[in-house]
């Protein structure tokens, strides 16, 4: 008898066949011919098995029937698993071959999977990043750039069932700075997972080689004298109609990261409100991150020449600011004309420490610096805390981001 499949009915036939021992079958009112049988355990299901299928005639009456397996209960829902056996049925009226279709499928994957093994790393890689790519600078920049650089030209021509652990270690060593083998270190290591995951591989050949260690933690914190020539520099690009000058500000300002400014969108800015809330999918953490303006801020954000009309900052031609390697070096040359001195190991992250220093120096709470520099995970948030604790602390990241500005006016831009 056929009647309306529900969660707990099937839940309920499922316990029965594993109560009885003998498999249980209900029959879906709509759409005819869809049915899900619970299956009792055994040496081939241990845990059982609850499956939905559809079953109809290819012709008329006497004609054979066709059972098709197309999914397990919980990981199909009911309202999925309709929409699939309506599908299927109605694939079956017009006299398609569904359990042909699904063998010539499986064949295609069959086959697909053998050429995987035999296939060049450079060709699996790149089929492994645009089958996981989200989009984000990780996958589409990030991951391309390593490929090319280091993965490729070592790695490349070789299948990737003949790489092993000496051929990793052979890379590894040819990247000279530490901070890029531990990068491709990391890049490399759920690739592999990925291998054997997938069966591709047996053996994953990263398994044992010892972890890279990290290098020292940078601690580098501007003084004062450096701001000062850091903030004229700035001055001089901003002049020049050189973007770069307002990012570089914005960096200092805000203690945001430098991707996070340099490719800011105009939909996350709300410059009424003085704020802009960095999209889930931009955020390190990804989580959307609110940052407050203050006056200043909102000053090297207002007439900008509008040049993309997606992103804020945009270089002459429309396209995302870029070329950065030597932006830096020409811009370390306008803060040491303004220093008296060329200035010492300075990279554009240090705004960011030297942004905490200070508002540690002003008194400003620990937490709430973490907070605007969206480092959830060093806030103490977990557990319960993480759970119960969930004020925003807005009042405070805005009154923290007005008091670094007053320091800014008082002792570095004035």
């Amino acid at each position: 008898m056929a009647l309306r499949l529900t969660k707990a009915r099937i839940e309920i036939a499922a316990a029965e066949a594993m109560l009885e021992g003998k498999t249980v079958v209900l029959w879906e009112l709509e759409p005819r011919g869809m049915a899900v049988a619970a299956i009792p355990p055994s040496d081939k299901w241990p845990a059982g098995r609850t499956s939905f299928f559809v079953q109809r005639r290819v012709g008329g009456r006497g004609s054979k029937q066709v059972r098709y397996v197309f999914g397990q209960f919980p990981d199909l829902d009911l309202v999925e698993a309709r929409k699939q056996a309506f599908a299927l049925i109605a694939n079956i009226r017009n006299g398609i071959d569904i359990t042909r279709e699904r063998k010539e499928f499986f064949e295609q994957k069959r086959i697909e999977f053998e050429n995987q093994k035999t296939q060049p790393f450079e060709k699996v890689f790149e089929a492994y990043r645009k089958s996981k790519s989200d989009g984000s600078r990780y996958w589409d920049i990030q991951l391309p750039y390593f490929q090319t650089k280091y993965f490729n030209p070592q790695l490349g021509k070789k299948a990737v069932t003949s790489i092993d652990k000496s051929d990793i270690k052979s890379l590894l060593n040819s990247i000279d700075k530490l901070s890029m083998r531990k990068k491709a270190e990391v890049f490399l290591k759920p690739f592999w997972k990925y291998l054997i995951q997938e069966e591709i591989i047996t053996v994953n050949p990263m398994s044992a080689i010892a972890p890279i260690k990290k290098g020292k933690k940078r601690r580098r914190v501007l003084n004062k004298e450096e701001l000062r020539a850091i903030w004229k520099a700035t001055l001089d690009l901003k002049k020049e109609n050189n973007l770069l000058g307002n990012v570089y500000q914005l960096l200092l300002l805000t203690g945001q990261r430098f991707r996070e400014i340099s490719n800011l969108e105009k939909r996350e800015l709300n410059l009424e409100e003085g704020i802009y809330t960095l999209r889930s999918e931009r955020s390190k953490n990804r989580e959307p991150h609110i940052v407050h303006l203050t006056s200043l801020a909102i000053e090297n954000l207002t007439n900008l020449p509008n040049r993309n009309a997606q992103l804020v900052f945009a270089n002459s031609k429309g396209n995302p600011l870029g070329d950065f390697g030597k932006q830096k070096i020409a811009f370390d040359k306008k803060v040491a004309a303004h220093l008296g001195r060329e200035i010492e190991d300075f990279q554009i992250r240090d705004l960011r420490r030297t942004y905490t220093s200070i508002c540690a120096s002003l008194g400003i709470d620990s937490d709430v610096t973490e907070l605007v520099l969206n480092h959830v995970a060093d806030t103490g948030k977990t557990g319960v805390k993480d759970v119960y604790q969930q004020y925003d602390y807005m009042k405070e990241r805005k009154e923290c981001m007005e008091v670094f500005t007053r320091y800014i006016k008082e002792h570095i831009a004035s």
